[in-house]
């Protein structure tokens, strides 16, 4: 017997493809088909009745087999869309993240395996790590604790292990040898047993015991998930580490007084602070000293160490918290995700081999939406939103990747306007680091939100793996929506010496890149319909971009301020700038600008919409006149003149530019005691400066007034340029 509780929806869309097909929409039919295929495989693996999970295999091959005949007899069909959050699509990241270096790491699915804690003696199958040239020539070789002690007790764990028995030589294990004795200082503080549960097999008292076939199983959170790591020996001073995650934490929003209350909170023994209110920390040197080699060294850790007596503790450094924040890059703060109420894992996947190469070049950026709702306890609300971006790495020994995780809060809805205050700044530097961490904060009086992460891969490699994991008290989860609008069109460009202007903020922001998009009006009745517009805008790593939609009519825009704007894609980020939004019917300005006008490189623009829109390059101001460029000081008057001489009638435009903000206005005349042929109106404060209408102005000489509201510094410099439709002219100052 059939559930049709179990097994209605796939054949749901069987019937539906079933009904696309007769109906000779070949297209719908094939994805409905994908669709049921992978619904009743579904089926047959979460079901525990053997008749139904036969059936499903059976009517997965039935789907599949009418999807492979569509396919056959329509060569142009249109691609099948995948589901990122398809649980296929989430196991596939995993499995392809379970083979690192050329060794197996399977996921963990039971607390052992067959022959390895049981049964016989247990020989590694990938061999013994590779010893060092040095090991070898000394005659370092492998051996089991029972070859080397036959009749001594021998321990996996000892209480009485110090933190300054662990110890590292020339190798890359630095991460390794800190995590260890992280945990030990942790258990010895906190008596948590850090993670000791983590070593197989493991007693009735949940510590780690000896196995009687010489095999030990390592769960390790690796790649997305926990994984299993054999080995054949032992050593009594290793201890795994699962339990406390690593997180390395260097932004600007690192607050040190908060740091410090948590370090103090636990890990007290090591911390202290005196009387005069100077903070101290012991920070211990792995590094075993060799006799000769480091003698300086040794010296040097001698007149840092807290207490000289005994050798170990030479090895202890006493360093002020001042000092840290200032000298380190980064500080690793070790911290349990349980104490989290809420968390929330993606899987994904950069450069997928089966896309094309452009499309390999797009999906080296991905975005993610993170729905939140208020916690069910309103009173005590949690106000951040932690989330950390890991790369998957299958080749510990490549070097030249990069990824960048940047996360904006949208409150509420996908379409709500960015803080404009907050755009002149950078945001999301690209690292060689696996891991990254950003921290969000979310208001406590939303009671809903939405979160948009952008994760980027820059590197030479294909099928890069990522997970991103949310943590949050707050309830979470990712949206689905799968949105891929139908029309696309790409604009590759540069940011030049000439066409780079900077932020917003600048006086120079007028000569970015500007685009005039239009959306056209629709043919059909009823309230103008708003048109699904998504901007994504790629860049080299080191060039931090912003893209932007403002009511410019389609012309050239010259100030911002927060009313002209539509969208935005937020903060200046590193290689990648990516917004959506809904636009009515009409023209708009969407400009394309690096953080300051030395950041240069080329872009590429895509512009995806749900209707067809244009998109056309606005040209640059007096684009296709000659023009004529001035410096001048204002000195020690408000109102200097220039006289600018004409050798042929010409269209004329002249701009003002002072270079540090002030009220300023221009007049043009045709000779003194004359009145104004024309004048860039009121005194104004633009960024821009000031700026008159073009005029046509015959052969001859004519005076340019400027004027300035107040008396700026002697240091106060401007700019006049002139522009023209012949050539020719001459600009100076009226003597």
């Amino acid at each position: 017997m059939k559930s049709k509780s179990l097994i209605s929806e796939p054949e749901k869309l069987y019937e539906r493809a079933t009904k696309a097909e007769l109906a000779k929409d070949l297209d719908t039919a094939f994805n409905l088909y994908h669709q049921a295929g992978t619904a009743f495989l579904n089926l047959s693996r979460a079901s525990t009745h053997p008749q139904i999970r036969e059936q499903a295999c059976k009517d997965a091959d039935r789907a599949v087999e009418r999807a492979e005949r569509i396919k056959a007899a329509k060569q142009d069909l249109a691609p099948v869309l995948r589901d990122p959050f398809a649980l296929e699509e989430q196991q596939l990241v995993l499995r392809k993240g379970s083979i690192v270096n050329r060794l197996a790491v399977p996921l963990w699915t039971s607390t052992s395996s067959e022959g390895t804690i049981t049964g016989t003696l247990f020989s590694d199958p990938d061999g013994f790590p590779e010893l060092s040239p040095e090991q070898k020539e000394a005659g370092v070789v492998w051996r089991r604790p029972s070859e080397v002690f036959a009749n001594a007790k021998t321990k996996i764990f000892s209480s009485e292990l110090c933190l300054q028995d662990i110890v590292q030589r020339v190798v890359a294990d630095c991460s390794l040898c800190a995590s260890i004795i992280i945990c030990l200082l942790h258990s010895r503080t906190h008596d948590s047993q850090a993670a000791l549960p983590s070593l197989y097999p493991r007693g009735l008292d949940g510590r780690p015991r000896l196995s009687s076939t010489g095999g030990y199983e390592l769960k390790v959170l690796f790649n997305g998930a926990h994984r299993r790591v054999k080995r054949t020996y032992h050593s009594e001073n290793v201890i795994p580490n699962s339990h406390i995650r690593p997180s390395s934490i260097a932004s600007p929003s690192f607050q040190r007084e908060q740091t410090w209350s948590r370090l103090v909170r636990n890990f007290g023994d090591d911390i202290k602070e005196t009387e005069n209110g100077s903070r101290w920390l012991t920070i211990l040197d792995s590094w075993l000293p060799r006799d000769e080699a480091d003698d300086q060294v040794d010296s040097l850790l001698e007149d840092l160490s807290l207490d000289n007596e005994g050798d170990n503790q030479k090895r202890f450094i006493d360093i002020a918290w001042d000092d840290v924040c200032a000298l380190f890059g980064s500080i690793c703060i070790n911290w349990n995700p349980a104490m989290f109420g809420n968390q929330l894992l993606h899987h994904g996947i950069w450069r997928v081999t089966h896309l094309s190469q452009a499309g390999r070049d797009e999906s080296v950026h991905q975005t993610l939406r993170l729905l939140l709702e208020h916690p069910n306890d309103k009173q005590s609300p949690a106000e951040d939103v932690w989330i950390h971006l890991t790369r998957h790495r299958t080749d510990t020994r490549r070097s030249s990747e990069f990824i960048s995780l940047h996360a904006d809060y949208d409150y509420g809805h996908l379409d709500a306007p960015r803080n404009f205050a907050n755009t002149a700044k950078t945001e999301g530097v690209y690292t060689d680091h696996p891991h990254v961490l950003v921290r969000v904060n979310v208001p406590s009086r939303d009671t809903s939100g939405t979160i948009t992460m952008s994760l980027s891969y820059d590197g030479p490699f294909d099928d890069i793996g990522f997970t991103v994991t949310a943590y949050s008290g707050r309830t979470m989860r990712w949206d689905e929506t799968i949105r891929t609008l139908p029309f696309d069109l790409k604009i590759t460009g540069a940011l030049t010496a000439k066409t780079s202007g900077g932020n917003y903020t600048l006086a120079t922001y007028m000569v970015n890149p500007q685009y005039r998009l239009r959306v056209p009006t629709t043919t059909q009745s009823g309230p103008p319909a708003r048109t699904r517009v998504e901007v994504l805008l790629h860049a080299p790593r080191d060039l931090p971009v912003n893209a932007m939609i403002t009511w410019g009519r389609g012309e050239r825009v010259f100030d911002v301020v927060q009313s002209d704007i539509v969208a935005t894609s937020g903060a200046y980020k590193y290689g990648f700038a990516h917004f959506s939004t809904e636009l009515p019917e009409g023209d708009f300005t969407l400009t394309v600008s690096a953080f300051s006008p030395t950041h240069q490189g080329a872009f590429s623009l895509l512009v995806c919409s749900s209707r067809r829109v244009e998109v056309d390059s606005i040209p640059q101001e007096g684009a296709g006149m000659f023009n004529k460029t001035l410096h001048g000081k204002w000195g020690s008057s408000a109102r200097p003149k220039y006289t600018l001489e004409l050798p042929t009638p010409a269209n004329v435009k002249i701009r003002l530019q002072p270079h540090a903000p002030a009220f300023v206005r221009m007049e043009l005349f045709a000779g003194i005691g004359r009145p104004p042929l024309t004048s860039s109106g009121a005194f104004t404060d633009a960024r821009s400066g000031a700026v008159t209408p073009q005029v046509a102005l015959r052969a001859g000489q004519y005076i340019i007034g400027l004027g300035v509201d107040g008396m700026p510094g002697a240091d106060d410099m401007f700019s006049i340029v002139v522009y023209s439709s012949s050539a020719g002219i001459r600009l100076a100052p009226l003597l």
